[in-house]
């Protein structure tokens, strides 16, 4: 009999053996379940590399949108700073024009009778039919536009000031200026 009990017991410690290894290996062997394991962590990777490329799409869209607005206002500035510019360049073109339709105003030179000496009795002093009369300065003399305009080029080449070629011409100092810089703008 204690053989027959040794028999049942063991009998029972090896189906007991077999039903637990059968537990455990059914656990950890189960197929189904560890690709359904696998698949659930490969989903969750993709949302979250989703979710990662949607917000990265949408930095990059922004920026581009940033940049067209800044863009578009340089676009704008620019347009002003021309405009502004053009305006400038018509009223100082108007303002040149407006110069050069105002006729100067005459002003006569009375030169003081100048003593007789050998020096200035030959370059000052000629008679005519009428007397003695007093030369005056030779850019006085030229009466005809073109002449003081020839005379205006010469002075400013030889790099006198305007002020000063307008005191020495006897014209207003916008008509100098006028004449010098469409002289200059012609020349280009």
């Amino acid at each position: 009999m204690t053989l027959g009990i040794i028999l049942l017991v063991n009998g029972l410690a090896w189906i007991l053996f077999i039903l637990v290894f059968r537990i455990v290996h059914k656990r950890t062997a189960r197929p189904k379940k560890l690709l359904m394991e696998i698949e659930s962590e490969m989903d969750s990777l993709l949302v979250e590399m989703n979710g990662t490329t949607d917000r990265n799409i949408r930095l990059v869209e922004e920026s581009i949108r940033r940049l067209k607005d800044e863009v578009s206002k340089a676009d704008k500035r620019i347009r002003i700073l021309q405009g502004e510019i053009q305006k400038r360049d018509d009223s100082s073109r108007t303002d040149y024009l407006h110069l050069a339709r105002h006729k100067p105003l005459s002003i006569e030179v009375v030169e003081e009778p100048v003593k007789k000496t050998a020096e200035s009795s030959s370059s000052t002093r000629t008679e005519g039919k009428d007397g003695p009369q007093t030369k005056t300065d030779t850019s006085r003399e030229n009466a005809d536009g073109a002449d003081i305009k020839e005379e205006i080029l010469e002075l400013k080449k030889k790099g006198i000031d305007a002020k000063i070629i307008a005191g020495k011409v006897g014209r207003p100092l916008g008509e100098v200026e006028l004449i010098i810089s469409l002289s200059e703008k012609t020349d280009r």
